[in-house]
């Protein structure tokens, strides 16, 4: 396991106890007093202090999301901590207010929570960044920088941004491996923002002795800066989703083991250390081979034998009740492989001879080792044969750099060993790239202030979901009009519990049919993370900021009387409380 970074003398002469970013930065990922008031833990991120991390035109604009939502916003740290408040604003709920006047370093409190993004322009060049909430915050952070970063003050100059809230701190950035000190150290008071370079399209670190929020952006020349990949960087997680177009994966300790699930139903596994990033594009190596299920009868087998044959290679005969470690073990037992080559777990029931049952087998095919065409010989069992499902055959990673219009089917959950974080490449059309968040981040309900003009494509004008759990979102304009309702959906089967790890997903295109989205939010009733496209918002939203098919990850809140409520049935299948207008429950699987 790779330590922490810990930096030794440079400026400032800092010790290694000034900086203890070992144990002590890797709790601060997981630590929920980090977002006092139900913040990461209460999916509400929106409702926790924003920072502005970068803007050029001074624009902020917001969505409100609740009614009666005291908004204060101050120009600077200093005038926060000296309470010389701006401006200070009572919203309706998915209200849109767009505040002049701002720099990097101001700050913006709810009191039932906002969402939106500073404006940043050069000419026709132009991208927003994402207001930076305290749930973001953290004391270390991978970030991907893999275009026009590769320093000086020509066109491919990258820019890293870290920002202080109540606490003061120290920050660095490093090189991905976490050996080398690119830029810093930089002592920070409260609520500061610092501007770090990187030197190479490459992985970084950004470690700090306390929480900050962190942002990226590429291609920012002095001269004439691009605004190429503008994004706000999440602490690592070990679990993580969204959209995967040209995805990248880092990992904050050697060899984490981290699973992929894809909408579409397809999945992998991928080994990550830190300074060697995994890129996920098709045809990338996947160390799973073949994935498939074994599954009984609702009356299953009542006795005999069965076996499993793999790439030509039969089993010795398996009990029809078997469990996993009994399979695993004639799997193991066959003359070209053994113990690591194969994962075997029961997805559903305890033994093969429960109604219903389900077993999972994964062929760990890294190296072509273990694929191809497994088959099941029932000819031994009494009673109703076992059957044999292939879910996904082969090793390659089939869709990972398609949906170039943010799509449903590549949203993807990423669960590891270790915590990681993951970059999502830019799509067909824009030059933003979001990065994949915890699903404890989710909300219920997103503001999405920023407008967008028609299009046909996704990849230009729409906006993305996708959640743990099947559901539905609605759009609403900021008037509190009905735009869409969209059905959260799962393109795969669930028969047992772990086909609920593939994410559920919709998306909208504000095409001609469907109308201009002049701004609002999204309600849900299950937790989301979500990622719009907004072409042209500036010619919609008077004053607004410039957009220009700009991916954005928005944020949200989620309100405890209409918080989901979910329970795992006895086949461990997750379902959803519902309430209906008579006062009825039911629990839906979801």
């Amino acid at each position: 396991m790779r330590a922490f970074p810990v930096p030794q003398g440079g400026s400032g002469g800092v010790s290694q106890d000034e900086v203890n970013t070992t144990a002590e930065a890797f709790a601060s990922v997981f630590d929920a007093r980090r977002v006092a008031g139900g913040g990461v833990l209460g999916g509400s991120p929106g409702l926790t202090t924003h920072l502005v991390l970068q803007t050029t035109d001074g624009k902020v604009q917001i969505g409100s999301l609740g009614d009666g939502n005291v908004v204060e916003i101050y120009t600077t740290g200093a005038d926060f901590l000296a309470g010389n408040i701006k401006s200070r604003l009572f919203l309706s709920d998915g209200e849109i207010h767009v505040e002049d006047g701002l720099s990097a370093g101001s700050v913006i409190t709810t009191s039932r929570g906002i969402g939106g993004a500073s404006g940043n322009q050069d000419g026709s060049n132009e991208s927003p960044m994402p207001l930076a909430p305290q749930a973001f915050a953290g004391r270390q952070f991978f970030l991907f920088a893999f275009r026009n970063s590769s320093g000086g003050d020509g066109t491919n100059r990258g820019e890293v941004y870290a920002g202080t809230f109540a606490v003061a701190a120290r920050v660095w950035l490093y090189n991905g491996a976490g050996t080398t000190i690119v830029d810093g150290p930089y002592d920070l008071p409260p609520y500061t923002v610092q501007t770090m370079l990187t030197n190479a399209n490459s992985e970084f670190q950004v470690v700090a002795t306390q929480d900050v929020a962190t942002g990226v952006a590429a291609a920012m020349s002095v001269t004439a800066p691009r605004f190429y990949d503008m994004r706000l960087v999440p602490p690592p997680a070990t679990e993580l989703m969204g959209q995967n177009r040209n995805g990248r994966l880092s990992a904050l300790y050697d060899n984490t083991i981290f699973y992929w699930y894809r909408r579409n139903g397809e999945m992998g596994r991928v080994t990550v250390s830190p300074g060697s990033p995994v890129s996920i594009y098709t045809g990338t190596i996947n160390e799973l081979g073949d994935v498939f299920d074994i599954n009984s009868a609702p009356t299953p087998a009542t006795g005999g034998t069965f076996t499993l044959t793999v790439n030509g290679e039969t089993t010795t005969s398996i009990p029809f009740d078997a469990t996993s470690a009994q399979v695993a073990a004639a799997l193991a037992g066959l003359a070209s492989y053994g113990a690591d080559d194969f994962k075997v777990y029961m997805a559903r029931g305890d033994q093969m001879s429960d109604a219903n049952a389900y077993m999972r087998i994964e062929c760990l095919g890294a190296l072509e080792r273990v694929s191809g065409s497994p088959s099941i010989d029932t000819a031994g069992l009494v009673g109703a044969p076992h059957g044999l499902n292939v879910k996904q055959q082969g090793n390659q990673a089939a869709n990972a750099g398609s949906d170039a219009d943010y799509g449903s089917n590549g949203a993807t959950l990423w669960l590891g060993t270790g915590p990681g974080s993951c970059l999502s490449g830019a799509d067909g059309q824009g030059l933003e790239a979001s990065y994949f968040q915890d699903p404890a981040t989710f909300a219920q309900e997103i503001a999405l202030p920023l407008a967008a003009q028609t299009s046909n494509s996704g990849r230009t004008s729409g906006v993305a979901f996708w959640s743990r759990y099947e559901g539905q979102v609605k759009l609403y304009r900021e008037d509190g009009s009905l735009y869409a309702t969209l059905n959260l959906t799962r393109s795969n089967a669930v028969n047992h519990a772990y086909d609920q790890l593939h994410p559920a997903a919709a998306s909208i295109v504000f095409n001609t049919a469907n109308g201009e989205w002049p701004g609002g939010k999204a309600v849900a009733n299950v937790p989301v993370g979500c990622v719009l496209n907004t072409e042209e918002n500036q010619n919609i939203v008077p004053n607004g900021i410039r957009t220009d098919a700009d991916e954005i990850v928005m944020l949200g809140v989620t309100k405890d009387a209409t918080r989901a409520e979910f329970r795992a049935d006895e086949a461990r299948i997750n379902r959803r409380r519902v309430i209906a207008e008579d006062g009825t429950e039911s629990w839906g699987q979801t």
